[in-house]
């Protein structure tokens, strides 16, 4: 017996607010699994620099998996929200007084949050997500010993820590699609 498919297939576009702050241009897809639970997929460039002292340079992508606790009658992606997530990284730079730099990193851990719809397709999200942070090798650097620019200090290899990895205001932009019944 054939199964019969859904009127519509609903998506979400989203983007991270905070990352545009910091100068970082980054889009997300999410896409409800039954009515219940959630996948998601997000890319991240944040390539910022202020003057020869500060930086914020990174490369990443992540996925989420989130169930949905309560969400609103015929709408999905609203209300409360935990999972689980994992971010891969490619080159990252992260100066202010101190600087620190790396090739690559990944981090997981558990995501939670909430959705609130602010109007008919469109809604804000906010969420914080805690786990592992690792990167193969961080290279230190110290502005104090080359008179005001940025000098190697150390290399650390594998730094792994346990702290809040993740925190997102999202604008999200929910879509329907119709699908046309045989």
């Amino acid at each position: 017996m054939p199964v019969a498919m859904p009127d519509t297939v609903r998506l979400a576009l989203k983007t991270n607010l905070l990352f545009y702050a910091a100068g970082g241009l980054n889009v997300g897809v999410e896409v409800p699994v039954g009515r219940k639970f959630s996948a998601s997929l997000t890319g991240v460039h944040t390539w910022l620099r202020w003057g020869k002292e500060r930086a914020l340079q990174t490369i990443q992508g992540g996925v989420d998996v989130k169930y949905w606790f309560d969400q609103l009658p015929e709408r999905h992606l609203t209300g409360w929200n935990a999972g689980l997530y994992a971010v891969w990284g490619g080159p990252w730079d992260v100066q202010w007084n101190r600087g620190w730099q790396g090739n690559s990193f990944f981090s997981t851990g558990v995501v939670g949050g909430y959705s609130r719809p602010v109007s008919r397709r469109m809604n804000i999200e906010l969420s914080v997500a805690a786990g592992l942070f690792h990167t193969p090798e961080a290279r230190q650097y110290d502005r104090s010993r080359g008179g005001g620019i940025l000098m190697w200090h150390q290399t650390r290899r594998n730094v792994s820590r346990f702290s809040i990895t993740k925190a997102q205001i999202n604008l999200v932009w929910l879509i329907e699609m119709r699908m046309k019944k045989k």
